[in-house]
């Protein structure tokens, strides 16, 4: 709770409560996006491509965290300051 500041908190609620009375006031209360259903699965075929997404999403995942670390252990090896970690 060290980030938050709490002499902020009621005074973005008041701003967000008149900012909404007042948007509701001029262009109504109604939903600004429509409601729907979503997509569909229209044939299993549909649910493998989905899996093989699934599948390629989390290698990519997976090769990008590596990255990450993999250019982070040559840094933390040479000695300099600015591989340490900090408090």
């Amino acid at each position: 709770m060290h980030d938050l500041e709490v002499e902020t908190i009621i005074p973005a609620m008041i701003a967000g409560i008149v900012g909404y009375t007042v948007y509701g006031a001029y262009f109504g209360f109604t939903p600004i996006f429509d409601q729907h259903a979503g997509p569909a699965l229209g044939s299993p075929v549909q649910l493998l491509h989905y899996v093989i997404l699934g599948a390629l999403c989390g290698l990519v995942g997976i090769l990008y965290a590596r990255t990450f670390v993999g250019r982070r252990t040559p840094v933390t090896g040479c000695g300099c300051p600015c591989g340490q970690d900090l408090p």
